[in-house]
C-alpha cells in the first residue's frame, strides 16, 4: 500500500485497490480480465505493469468538478449529488497538486463565479465556465510567473453554458496566458483536451507487442482507428507502413498531423469513414488494423464492417473497458480468432485495467473469400 494513504478521504471510491498489497491489486484485474473473456484463459498472459511498480503521483490528468465553499474554490470528484474535494490526491503527480493551488489562488472568491470544472492535460489547464463567455478573467504577472516556474504552459478559459456531463463545446476558447501546444516527454505536441495515455512507458510497451504481432512490410497498409495524437502512427510508419489515422477530436487530430510528418488523417467518427477507409485500401484483406476506442468500444457499425466487408490479416485491439471488449470478441469470434490477450496496469490503485487482444482471421473465413475470388 502507497504510504500517503491518509490524504484520502473515506468517502473516495475511486481507488479500489488503495488497500491491497500491489500483488493482490495486479492479480485481482487479471483474474477479472480472465472472468470476463471466459473460454480465453490459455490465451491470456501475465498482467504488465510498470517497473518498479508505481501506484502513487503518475496521474498528470485531471477534469475535477469545482464548487466555492463560502471561504474559498474547492475541486474534487462527484459523489452521488456532492462534491468531495480531493486536493491531496496521493494519484496526481506534484505538477497537478501545485497547479491547481496556485490557480485557487488566483479566482475570484465569490460562487458568482460560474467555474464548474478545473482541467488539467499536463502542462495545458483549462477552466471551463458554466457562461457563454469567458467572464473577463484574468491572471496577474505574479501567478503567470507561479505558474512557469511551476512548469506550466497554457491556461485557457471555455465558456460552456451547458456544461455537465459533456464538459466542453465547440465555441468561445479562450487562452488567457502561455502557449497553445505542448510537448509530451518523447517531444510530440498535444493540446488541453489531447487524449494520451498517463503511463506512457507502459503503453509502449502495448504499442511495441501489436507492432512485433503486425510484422509490418514495407508498404503493408495499416488503418489506426481512435488514432489520438498519432503515437501509434509513429510505430507503424517506421516500419514503411502506409497508414491511415482517424480520430474525432479536431485538436488530436491537428497535433497528429503534426507529429507524424503529415500523415494522412481524417477527422470524424470512425464509422462516419468507413467509406473513405474502403476507398483508401489497396486490398481489403491485405493489411492491418488497430484500434484503441474509448470506454464505449468499437461503434457497432464497424464490427459489422470487419464481419461484412473487410477482412484484415491482423488486428490489434487494445481496449480500456473488459465489458465492452467482451461485447465486441463476442461479435467479432463469428470471424476472427484471439491469438493473445495481454493485461496492461495503466491506472495502479483503480479496479480499471486495459487489455490489449491480438487477433487473426478464421482459417474458414479465408478459405471463403478465397474461393469467392475464384
Amino acid at each position: 500500500m502507497y504510504s500517503d494513504i491518509s490524504y484520502c478521504p473515506p468517502q473516495c471510491t475511486a481507488c479500489r485497490h488503495k488497500y491491497l498489497s500491489d500483488a493482490e491489486s495486479l492479480l485481482q484485474k487479471e483474474t477479472f480480465v480472465k472472468g470476463k473473456l471466459a473460454g480465453l484463459t490459455q490465451q491470456v498472459k501475465s498482467i504488465r505493469y510498470t517497473n518498479p511498480y508505481k501506484r502513487s503521483q503518475y496521474r498528470n490528468k485531471v477534469c475535477l468538478a469545482c464548487f466555492f465553499d463560502g471561504k474559498d474554490w474547492q475541486a474534487g470528484i462527484h459523489k452521488r449529488d456532492e462534491i468531495l474535494s480531493v486536493p491531496h490526491c496521493p494519484l496526481y503527480t506534484p505538477l497537478i497538486k501545485t497547479a491547481w493551488q496556485i490557480i485557487r489562488d488566483a479566482l475570484p472568491k465569490t460562487d458568482k463565479f460560474p467555474l464548474h470544472w478545473y482541467v488539467q492535460c499536463g502542462k495545458q489547464i483549462v477552466l471551463v465556465l458554466k457562461s457563454k463567455t469567458e467572464e473577463g478573467f484574468l491572471l496577474s504577472d505574479e501567478i503567470k510567473a507561479k505558474l512557469s516556474e511551476t512548469g506550466i504552459e497554457g491556461v485557457w478559459v471555455h465558456g460552456n453554458p451547458a456544461t455537465g456531463r459533456n464538459v466542453f463545446a465547440k465555441i468561445t476558447w479562450k487562452l488567457i496566458w502561455g502557449k497553445p501546444r505542448s510537448l509530451d516527454e518523447t517531444g510530440l505536441e498535444y493540446g488541453p483536451v489531447s487524449f494520451q495515455q498517463v503511463l506512457f512507458r507502459l503503453y509502449e510497451d502495448a504499442l511495441e507487442e501489436a507492432f512485433r504481432f503486425f510484422e509490418i512490410k514495407p508498404n503493408e497498409q495499416v488503418v489506426d482507428l481512435y488514432s489520438g495524437i498519432g503515437t501509434s502512427i509513429i510505430k507503424w510508419k517506421a516500419a514503411g507502413a502506409d497508414t491511415l489515422g482517424i480520430e474525432l477530436c479536431g485538436e488530436a487530430v491537428e497535433c497528429a498531423v503534426k507529429n507524424t510528418s503529415g500523415s494522412y488523417i481524417l477527422r470524424g467518427k470512425c464509422s462516419e469513414r468507413i467509406p473513405q477507409i474502403n476507398q483508401w485500401l489497396d486490398d481489403k484483406q491485405n493489411f492491418k488494423l488497430f484500434a484503441n476506442p474509448p470506454r464505449t468500444g468499437l461503434e457497432p457499425q464497424i464490427t459489422e464492417w470487419l464481419l461484412k466487408d473487410l477482412s484484415p490479416n491482423k488486428i490489434a485491439y487494445l481496449s480500456c473497458s473488459p465489458g465492452t471488449l467482451q461485447r465486441d470478441l463476442q461479435i467479432l469470434s463469428a470471424v476472427y480468432q484471439i491469438s493473445k490477450v495481454i493485461p496492461f496496469d495503466f491506472f495502479p490503485n483503480t479496479h480499471h485495467v486495459e487489455t490489449l487482444v491480438l487477433l487473426i482471421p478464421k482459417l474458414c473465413r479465408r478459405d471463403t473469400d478465397s474461393k469467392q475470388k475464384l
